[in-house]
């Protein structure tokens, strides 16, 4: 009888630049390293008090309230882009933003 063993195997993504440059920088290419990475977060809030996920001139929103935190933790000024949105006073569990870093 073969041996099987099982292996875990990672998700297979189709190729793109930002991929291809997070994976090479994880794995040590200095020249990748210069390209950035994207970061994906999974958010969890209470939209009572924002006028939805995407940035709004109008009033608080939650994609401004992102990249006010990564601004503060990293000193980098990003753009975060949503998976999705929410209207306003809306709550949302395990909705996607990404971002790039240098």
């Amino acid at each position: 009888m073969p041996n099987r063993r099982a292996t875990a195997m990672a998700p297979r993504w189709r190729s793109s630049s930002w991929w291809s440059a997070a994976s090479n920088a994880m794995s040590g290419d200095a020249d990748a390293r210069s390209e950035g990475r994207r970061i994906a977060v999974l958010l969890e809030y209470d939209g009572t008090a924002y006028s939805g996920s995407q940035y709004q001139e109008n009033g608080p929103s939650i994609q401004a309230e992102l990249e006010t935190a990564v601004e503060k933790l990293t000193g980098e000024t990003v753009r975060a882009a949503f998976a999705g949105r929410t209207d306003a006073g809306v709550h949302a569990l395990g909705q996607v933003a990404a971002f790039d870093t240098v």
